[in-house]
């Protein structure tokens, strides 16, 4: 492998993304290369696999309504729920209206479960610790929208796994 990834960095002048896709001839026969950046993947008995996601939640009514202080506060329950989930946070960031989690899950993870999971418990923790503050903005006992965002991320491109498979067939026809 260290010889293929030597022989790209050869190819691409030193320059390789995180995914470089290119097409190799090699005694005659074309060989198209993948080449992805390491990076750790999780195990179970059965599967080698890797789950990252971007999510996104929103307040309710797009408000105004998240201090510096409750972003930090939501980062800890939201590390918190996610270990009780077997998942990990691996960023989390925000404004004063979304938070925008970076998350890796295990395979058996229902994501709408998780989200639904991660918006009552940071709602109802923050309401709790900061009622205050949230009962100026909201009437109800509400804090996230119902709706949120969430796609995954990392691996290759689209075009290079279309490629990929497109590729993937028997020499005989």
């Amino acid at each position: 492998m260290q010889a293929i990834r030597d022989f790209a960095l050869h190819v691409t002048g030193g320059r390789l993304e995180s995914f470089e896709s290119f097409n190799l001839c090699f005694h005659g026969a074309y060989i198209n290369l993948v080449m992805m950046k390491t990076q750790e993947l999780n195990k179970l008995y059965h599967c080698i696999y890797r789950f990252d996601y971007h999510l996104v939640m929103v307040t309710k009514y797009r408000r105004r309504c998240l201090t510096a202080e409750m972003r930090v506060r939501d980062r800890e329950i939201f590390e918190a729920t996610l270990t009780k989930w077997g998942c990990e946070l691996l960023e989390a960031n925000g404004e004063s209206d979304h938070m925008h989690l970076l998350i890796s899950t295990p395979t058996t993870t229902s994501l709408s479960k998780l989200v639904n999971n991660l918006k009552t418990v940071s709602s109802r923790l923050l309401r709790k610790e900061l009622a205050k503050h949230l009962a100026r903005v909201y009437r109800k006992p509400v804090l996230w929208h119902r709706a949120y965002f969430i796609v995954t991320c990392g691996g290759a491109p689209l075009s290079v796994m279309r490629q990929y498979i497109e590729n993937q067939q028997d020499s005989d026809g």
